[in-house]
C-alpha cells in the first residue's frame, strides 16, 4: 500500500487555503530546491493536485479517510496500552 502524503503539509498551507495561497506557497517553496530535486517533484505533485478543484476534492476525501484510519489505529494502541497497565 502506498504511503499517504499530506500535500497541505508539503506546501505549508492549511486545508482551508485558497487557490491563491496554494500558488503563493508553491512559488515560494519552489525557489528553495534545484531543478530535478525529489523535493521539487513532490512540490509540483502537491500543487497540481491541490490547485485544481476536482482533484483537490478527491484528495480531500482520501485525506479524510486516511486521517480517520490513522486516528482509529492510535486509539486502539492507546486502549491496548491502558489495558496492559491495568
Amino acid at each position: 500500500m502506498k504511503k499517504f502524503t499530506n500535500y497541505y503539509y508539503v506546501l505549508g498551507v492549511s486545508q482551508l487555503a485558497s487557490r491563491k495561497e496554494i500558488r503563493t506557497a508553491y512559488e515560494q517553496k519552489k525557489r528553495l530546491y534545484a531543478e530535478g530535486d525529489a523535493q521539487q517533484a513532490l512540490l509540483e505533485e502537491a500543487f497540481s493536485i491541490l490547485h485544481q478543484p476536482l482533484s483537490r476534492e478527491r484528495y480531500d476525501e482520501e485525506f479524510e479517510r486516511n486521517t480517520n484510519r490513522r486516528m482509529s489505529r492510535q486509539r486502539e494502541l492507546q486502549l491496548s496500552l491502558l489495558r496492559q497497565r491495568a
